[in-house]
């Protein structure tokens, strides 16, 4: 991270299919994620900003204001 290289190795839009898989498995279980919730939605500002093919380390560079405080 702290060379900048985000040379995809896991990309993130590949994690973001798997927490959207995971929230979805546990939809039909009636099943609670909010840690995985958090995570789609950081995963997805990170997709709009245009980090999809990036490794899923490029998270770094999505803004502090994109990530919402979760309430304990």
């Amino acid at each position: 991270i702290q060379s900048g290289d985000f040379e995809p190795h896991f990309s993130l839009k590949n994690m973001h299919k798997d927490v959207e898989h995971a929230l979805h498995l546990a939809s039909e279980e009636r099943l609670s994620l909010p840690l995985s919730e958090g995570l789609e939605s950081i995963f997805q500002k990170a997709m709009d900003l245009g980090l999809s093919e990036e490794d899923f380390a490029s998270l770094s560079k999505v803004p502090k204001s994109a990530f919402r405080k979760v309430s304990d």
